[in-house]
């Protein structure tokens, strides 16, 4: 039985900070339409950063920093967090919606092939039953198909080169960053590549290649919620997921995004949930039990008892 709970804190983590991330995606695209998307990228991760340094003295957690290797959070800042913050945004403003809900369902796959080049992973016929699953799962659950075939306008394969960074990333936080508290993780990775981010909006604005932005009262307040609550806690949350069930399996929760949007806006009065999005759902849970059932080992051990 002891086995079996961190198994279900992992899947129980991964759901909670999907259902919170969530809450970011109509907040982004409201404050993209005055904000330029690298400023947007840089304030998200720089304002998520507080948020996730408050949730130490609110969970009693001790703030240890003096052994991180700053080196290396440096390097998973800047050559994987803030590339795939900066194209994810970048490819959605580029892509077909419809194609790119598709390309999201794919990183459990990407995760999966990056596990076994690695050598990481084990490619078991579970995994990739589960995989499937999923991926049919949040295609069906996000509408994708509900208007005809999606167009392709070249801003996939961004987004396809984000969501690999993106995979890349927690797999090497995760392992680079083993036995640092999850907390701590979030924080110097959420402070590195919101500070790089920062300077080069800076830079970028006072060159003139960028917009300048002023915001309202309103539009502070949405950012406050998407960094320090939709980022701050979504991201330890995730960590922690990754932790205890690989990246592969932890980002199949991600696949739930678009049905979470629609409960979200039922709960808001402004739709509901229609059986295409809730038969989505169904194969996206589905998906990730089988991908952690050890039918491999249960299959073995019948054959051995027989």
């Amino acid at each position: 039985m002891g086995g079996e709970r961190p198994v279900l804190w992992g899947n129980l983590a991964g759901i909670a900070s999907n259902l919170i991330w969530a809450t970011t995606i109509p907040v982004t695209e409201i404050l993209l339409a005055t904000w330029p998307p690298l400023t947007l990228a840089a304030a998200r991760l720089l304002v998520a950063a507080p948020g996730v340094l408050l949730l130490f003295p609110l969970l009693r957690r001790p703030l240890r920093l003096g052994g991180i290797p700053w080196p290396v959070v440096l390097r998973l800042s800047c050559f994987y967090m803030v590339p795939s913050v900066v194209l994810m945004i970048w490819g959605q403003d580029l892509s077909d919606p419809m194609a790119a809900a598709i390309v999201f369902t794919t990183m459990p796959l990407v995760s999966a092939i990056i596990g076994a080049v690695q050598g990481t992973e084990r490619v078991r016929t579970s995994l990739l039953l589960g995989v499937g699953l999923a991926i049919a799962g949040g295609v069906l659950a996000s509408g994708s198909f509900a208007a005809g075939a999606p167009g392709f306008r070249g801003g996939e394969l961004v987004l396809l080169v984000s969501i690999t960074l993106w995979a890349l990333f927690s797999r090497a936080t995760v392992r680079d960053l083993d036995g640092h508290d999850t907390l701590a993780q979030s924080l110097v990775t959420l402070a590195a590549g919101g500070a790089t981010l920062t300077l080069l909006s800076a830079g970028l604005t006072g060159a003139g290649w960028l917009p300048p932005v002023a915001p309202d009262g309103r539009e502070i307040l949405l950012l406050l919620w998407m960094g320090c609550i939709g980022i701050g806690l979504s991201m330890p949350l995730w960590f922690v997921s990754v932790r205890l069930l690989g990246v592969t399996v932890a980002s199949m929760h991600q696949n739930l995004l678009p049905f979470y949007v629609v409960v979200l806006a039922v709960l808001l009065g402004q739709g509901g949930i229609g059986g295409r999005t809730l038969a989505g759902a169904a194969l996206v849970s589905l998906g990730a039990l089988v991908a952690q059932l050890p039918w491999a080992r249960m299959w073995r051990g019948r054959a051995t008892s027989a």
